[in-house]
């Protein structure tokens, strides 16, 4: 019998055209009304794969995982333990379509990231003004694709990371990240997306991608 991973990922393309709302609560379809269509249409391809997802470690019907937000506040499962499952969205734009990955791990907390290296940004200014100075250093020895390259990976890292433990984007930009979590990070190639996945914890976990294209 084949084991389960750990931890599953999954990237989609939003869908052009009207934003499928089906999946969405009362609460969210309210909230869908003040979004642009695009945020709207990304807001909610994200909550239907999220409990597409949910509801396959749970058993569940997609539309009977309860989630529950307070404000603009992390998004929570209703009646979850401190066991999990855990859960963490990103989204990201590349060339004028939008992508969302979600990541849910049957034990552990965890936060994902994902970037486009390739939209324009003075990376080395935004590096130089943001990162730890051993960081610096590591890039600077760096030839300019692979420094531009690893500057994403980096960012994507502490982003996940702000997700993971609710944290402040600058100043954890500005620290090492630390060594009581796992973290890993894959380019999406053929797509020119970067994604980095911590976990709360050292230990390596097993994690499952899945991506456009792949075999079910």
């Amino acid at each position: 019998m084949t084991r389960l991973a750990d931890i599953e990922i999954r990237l989609a393309p939003v869908p052009d055209g009207p934003a499928d709302l089906s999946l969405l609560s009362a609460t969210e379809r309210e909230r869908h009304v003040g979004m642009d269509p695009g945020a709207g249409r990304a807001f909610a391809c994200g909550r239907a794969l999220l409990r597409q997802m949910l509801g396959a470690v749970l058993a569940l019907p997609p539309e009977n995982v309860m989630l529950t937000q307070s404000g603009a506040g992390r998004v929570a499962l209703v009646s979850a333990g401190a066991a999990g499952p855990h859960f963490s969205v990103s989204h990201t734009q590349y060339e004028g379509r939008a992508w969302v990955t979600v990541a849910v791990s049957r034990d552990l907390p965890v936060g994902i990231d994902i970037e486009a290296p390739g939209r324009a940004l003075d990376w080395r200014r935004t590096a130089t003004r943001r990162y730890h100075p051993d960081e610096m250093q590591r890039l600077a020895s760096l030839p300019e694709g692979e420094a531009r390259q690893a500057f994403f990976d980096l960012w994507t890292q502490k982003e996940a990371l702000v997700k993971l433990r609710d944290g402040k984007l600058l100043p954890t930009l500005a620290a090492l990240v630390p060594a009581d979590v796992w973290s890993v990070t894959r380019r999406l190639s053929p797509l020119p997306l970067t994604c980095s996945l911590v976990v709360d914890g050292p230990e390596e976990r097993s994690v499952a991608w899945h991506l456009p294209g792949d075999r079910a």
